[in-house]
């Protein structure tokens, strides 16, 4: 039997594994590795800071960087056979199944709910991008959504530098903490944006401010680039 036939009968027993042997971690490493055997590197835009399951998902996957069809597809064959010993993967598949719904989609969350624009607030315009809108809404220096996030937060976790840029020449507090405690800066190193990054140092702020899970900016970041920045103002 083929490695591509052991794979492709391999990702279809997964979906008797996934309630019953198969834990987050190892729906994690397939994943990957089936994204990798698929589609090779990792393609797509590192996803926002407030969808974690999302983030874990775009990691594993490019943590993969470089590796190979044929790797992929026996490290994701060995995983299944190590999560039942008894499964036989020599018939031949017939599914079109994959990965399966559970672990193979990146959610988009809240960003899938479409909002008209005549009932669009500041913080929908922000998320957007429309700086001409948030300009217009006058945004209060005190403004928060219900997660304590503020306009600063949202426009360095969705890459607005000129919001941004705007948001602090008008007085937004730099650091600003959400109800997780993330500072904008946490958003803008975790999502890999170097230029809000150094746009937040700018403006003082502070890379030693800590989330609820004992991060620093700095922790939060995967980038190079992003942690050399920091770690030269830390």
């Amino acid at each position: 039997m083929s490695d591509e036939h052991a794979f492709k009968a391999a990702s279809d027993h997964l979906q008797h594994l996934i309630d019953k042997s198969a834990k987050d971690a190892d729906l994690l490493y397939l994943y990957a590795r089936y994204k990798q055997a698929t589609i090779g590197d990792c393609n797509a835009t590192k996803p926002s800071f407030l969808n974690p399951s999302a983030r874990s998902k775009w990691n594993a996957w490019n943590e993969l960087l470089g590796m190979t069809k044929e790797i992929a597809m026996s490290q994701y064959v060995d995983r299944i056979r190590l999560l039942d010993p008894s499964c036989d993967l020599s018939s031949k598949s017939n599914s079109n199944s994959g990965l399966g719904v559970a672990v193979s989609t990146m959610s988009c969350g809240e960003d899938c709910l479409q909002v008209p624009d005549s009932e669009k607030n500041i913080f929908d315009w922000c998320k957007g991008g429309s700086l001409e809108h948030v300009k217009q809404m006058l945004p209060s220096s005190t403004l928060v959504d219900s997660e304590k996030r503020t306009l600063l937060h949202w426009a360095c976790d969705r890459g607005h530098r000129d919001i941004a840029e705007y948001l602090l020449k008008n007085g937004l507090n730099v650091n600003s903490q959400d109800i997780n405690l993330s500072t904008p800066l946490h958003y803008a190193a975790a999502c890999d944006y170097r230029d809000l990054v150094e746009l937040l140092i700018q403006f003082k702020a502070d890379p030693s401010i800590k989330d609820i899970d004992d991060e620093t900016p700095l922790e939060c970041a995967t980038s190079k680039d992003v942690c050399e920045l920091l770690k030269n103002v830390s």
